[in-house]
């Protein structure tokens, strides 16, 4: 059974949600066999979305829910672009939400070029 694969986005009320959606099939189509879900790290967004009778669920909910499927580890993957505090809670609620994580920076980790080794003077995101 390979682990699930939950990205965590800020989320969005918008018709940005299409680009979620298209995201969606596209990681589907990168990782076969892999469940791909998703979690929302803003509660704004999740509670402006629940008044319009749509469920968005914070990332420990996910962890915790593919966990109670019987998942003994779930890859969760930041969709934020930078790491700043969505990652960081991001970072603390995964981990305590009922199964082992690995979690993936943010889309733009600062402090690394573009060939992946840290740039100099740069503060590396610790998380």
């Amino acid at each position: 059974m390979l682990p699930p694969i939950i990205i965590a986005a800020f989320g969005t009320s918008s018709k940005a949600r299409t680009d979620y959606e298209q995201a969606d099939a596209y990681l589907k189509t990168l990782f076969p066999g892999h469940e791909i879900h998703w979690a929302y790290t803003s509660r704004i967004v999740r509670q402006h979305m629940q008044k319009r009778g749509i469920a968005m669920s914070p990332p420990a909910d996910v962890v915790a829910a593919v966990a109670a499927q019987g998942y003994s580890w779930a890859v969760v993957q930041s969709f934020n672009m930078i790491c700043g505090h969505e990652f960081y809670r991001l970072v603390d609620e995964s981990r305590n939400a009922g199964c082992r994580v690995s979690i993936g920076h943010s889309l733009l980790q600062p402090g690394r070029s573009s060939g992946g080794s840290p740039s100099p003077g740069a503060s590396v995101c610790q998380g």
